[in-house]
Order: structure tokens, then sequence, then C-alpha cells
């Protein structure tokens, strides 16, 4: 009879883990979602809103801090929600990193006294991001996570945020001013000291607006003469998007 009890007692204490490990990975996950969500709400709830881009699990939006140095914003967004990593400290860009996302605070180039909070999933970044841009700032684990271990062997787009995006498409001759002290431009002959900015289609468009790279006139045929853009040469590719808003695209230049 007492062995029967101390069987029946063990089961019970078994079952009893069992549950308390169920109950502590819901919760777990609930805390993600709480997060994830607290920090939409705080932004929503104290920014101005000013542009989304794509749907679901890659999704961009951003924010305007109207009179806000990036430090203090992303200070700010740390208290309200403390982050898993947050980037040290920079005048012009930081990064939070939350379980599903990523928050990049920057400087409006257009506007330098205000800061844009940029809020995008991490598919958003995978899909987006360069992630040579994102080294200096993020962990390797991070960025491996994101991209794959094997990124460095691959090709990006040369996207570096909102902000840069913005300004490149609509400045495209002229060099990009709020630069990161964090991040090595790449410099190249005829470019704008990386103004260029490419962001890839999301494929949920039509339009297919491109700005095409020039011939350079080192063509062995010699059959076909294209004249070169002006300026700095840089090329942007801006993305299609199912939203349109926020995003300033150009017309691509054909010759006729």
């Amino acid at each position: 009879m007492k062995k029967s009890a101390t069987k029946a007692l063990a089961i019970l204490l078994a079952c009893s883990v069992m549950l308390v490990g169920c109950g502590g990975s819901n919760t777990q996950s609930t805390a993600t979602s709480k997060s994830a969500q607290n920090v939409q709400d705080y932004l929503k709830d104290n920014y101005a809103f000013v542009s989304a881009d794509g749907s679901g699990s890659t999704m961009q939006k951003v924010y305007r801090a109207e009179g806000q140095s990036v430090p203090a914003v992303a200070e700010d967004i740390a208290d309200e929600q403390k982050p898993s990593e947050m980037s040290k400290q920079d005048d012009d860009d930081m990064f939070l990193v939350y379980q599903d996302q990523i928050v990049h605070v920057q400087t409006d180039a257009e506007n330098p006294d205000d800061a844009l909070v940029e809020v995008d999933t991490k598919q958003y970044v995978a899909q987006h991001y360069d992630p040579n841009y994102l080294t200096p700032f993020l962990a390797g684990m991070v960025i491996a996570n994101m991209f794959g271990n094997d990124w460095k062997s691959k090709k990006y787009s040369s996207y570096h945020g909102y902000s840069q995006y913005k300004y490149s498409t609509k400045y495209p001759n002229q060099p990009y001013p709020n630069k990161s002290n964090g991040y090595s431009y790449p410099s190249s002959g005829g470019s704008s000291s990386g103004s260029t900015t490419t962001k890839p289609n999301t494929g949920s468009s039509s339009s297919g607006s491109t700005t095409t790279k020039p011939n350079t006139g080192s063509s062995s045929s010699g059959s076909t003469t294209t004249k070169p853009n002006t300026g700095s040469g840089s090329s942007v590719t801006p993305p299609k998007s199912s939203s349109g808003t926020g995003k300033v695209v150009p017309k691509s230049s054909k010759k006729k």
C-alpha cells in the first residue's frame, strides 16, 4: 500500500513539472508578443506616423520624433520596452533589437532636427538591408540569424534605412549628408561617396520603374553609344510596394 502511494505521488509530481514547463513556454510566447505590441503601441502613441511599406511578416512602419535627437529617442524606446540588444550611442543611427522586429532610429536628412523611427519586421530587414551596414551596429549572431551564416558570400541591396533611401531617391546626384560614424562607406570613382541606395522589389506593384546604370564606353562592340547620367552616376532602384505611402519613386529616364 505504501509503495503504491509513493508511486502515485511520483507520477503526480512528474505531471506537475510537465504542466509548469508548458505554462512557462506559453508565458514566454505571450510575453514576446506583448513586447512587440508594446513597442508598436508606444511608437504609435508618441510619434507622428510617416510611412508604411509591405504587409504581414514583411512590414515596415516609419514615425517622426519631431525636434528630438537619435540617442534621446532610442533611450526613450528602450526605457519603455527593454530590447534584447541595443547598438552603441550614435548621433545619426541606432538600432534596438526585439524578438520579431528591429527598430532603427535615424536622423532625418531633410529635417536634421528630427529623428525618424523605422520599425521593421526581421523578415523585412532580411529582404532589404545591406548586412555589411548592420555589422558595426549589431552582433554577428543577430545578423547571421537574419541573413544566414554565409551572408558574406552573397550580394545584397545597399539599403541603409528609410532616411537615406528617401533622400537618395529625391536627390540622386547628391551625397547623403548624415553618414554614421560607425560605418565605413565604400568609395568608388565617379560615385557620390556612398549615396547609392538600392531596395529590392517586393513584387506587389507593376510600376517597374528603375534607373539603370549608364554604359561606361568600355564595350568592345562599339555599335551603341548611351549617354551617361550626369552628376554622381549613382543608381537608385526603389521597391515596389503595395502601400505606396511615403515612398518617392522617380520615373525612369529612357532615351527616345
